[in-house]
């Protein structure tokens, strides 16, 4: 059995064989269960070895459209406890990793995206649910 996050609705299926079929047809396309992350320009996503992004890219997927801050992002994706200034630069930094390795081209940011600070509020990480997305979660696959 299988949750599907696909364009703003959940919902869960026994087969996803049909979802391999089209895979291309989506922006964002991933499986956890095969560890398949890909990207509709950049082909297949070497992220099988960087887990904390492959988990920072999960967990907006799964909770958008919510929004971010740094500090709320650190603790469910590195489940740890650190001074605040630490998980912003952590977060900060893994945001722009997993930038580089997802998005198309620097100046075209479609994916992920950041709510700037404004009149002392800080700013929030999103990822962006108007991208065609699919993420195949199988039920039971903890990840945060």
């Amino acid at each position: 059995m299988y949750q599907i996050y696909s364009n703003k609705k959940i919902y869960d299926t026994d087969d996803i064989s049909g979802l391999h079929k089209v895979k291309k047809d989506f922006d964002i396309f991933i499986d956890l269960e095969a560890l398949e992350f890909l990207e509709k320009n950049k082909g297949l996503l070497n992220l099988k070895r960087k887990r904390v992004l492959g988990r920072l890219l999960c967990f907006l997927i799964m909770k958008s459209p919510k929004k971010f801050t740094a500090n709320e992002l650190y603790k469910p994706i590195w489940c740890l406890n650190s001074l605040p200034l630490s998980q912003e630069v952590s977060v900060k930094t893994a945001i722009s990793r997993l930038r580089s390795l997802i998005e198309a081209s620097e100046e075209l940011r479609y994916i992920l995206k950041t709510e700037p600070n404004f009149l002392g509020r800080r700013g929030e990480y999103y990822f962006n649910n108007e991208v065609k997305y699919c993420l195949i979660r199988p039920i039971g696959l903890t990840l945060f």
